[in-house]
């Protein structure tokens, strides 16, 4: 049975890619430090953005689309940081820089109300604590669609002035 996707597999393939140059990489516009990458594998559109620490990779944040929830769009985030740099409160720093880069972005465009979503893993307590402080709300117990493992689902939703 396949598991829970983890960001940590975007974070070991993203960081080799960016080294040799095949990423299109933008900074952030709130945050100027913070790597912004959008592309479309498999034919869905997802934006990466990257915290450096030198040339390595110190955190990654995903954003991707989800189902809709009650008519509005729903984008799911997903983040991950190497093992040597956890405990540092990199996963909140990215997984907020990512939310509020994105936020920014979709009221430019126009949009007026959509939710973020996380789905974490029981098992995964650090995720957790991190959806808690970020998405916020009450989690919400479920399963991985892909896996069918015991999640936790954070649901926020946004509105634009």
């Amino acid at each position: 049975m396949p598991t829970i996707i983890n960001p940590m597999d975007a974070l070991k393939s993203f960081e080799p890619a960016l080294k040799r140059g095949e990423l299109q990489i933008e900074s952030g516009r709130l945050d100027s430090s913070l790597l912004v990458h959008r592309d479309e594998p498999n034919g869905e559109w997802r934006i990466t953005y990257a915290r450096m620490n030198g040339s390595a990779v110190a955190a990654l944040a995903i954003i991707v689309p989800a189902d809709p929830k009650d008519g509005a769009p729903v984008f799911q985030i997903g983040y991950a940081v190497p093992q040597h740099l956890r405990k540092r409160g990199l996963g909140k720093r990215i997984a907020q820089a990512a939310i509020d880069e994105f936020s920014s972005g979709m009221a430019g465009a126009g949009m007026k109300r959509f939710f973020f979503e996380a789905i974490v893993g029981a098992k995964n307590l650090a995720s957790q604590k991190v959806a808690a402080q970020v998405i916020g709300g009450d989690a919400k117990r479920t399963k991985d669609e892909a896996s069918g493992e015991a999640a936790f689902q954070y649901l926020k939703e946004v509105r634009a002035p």
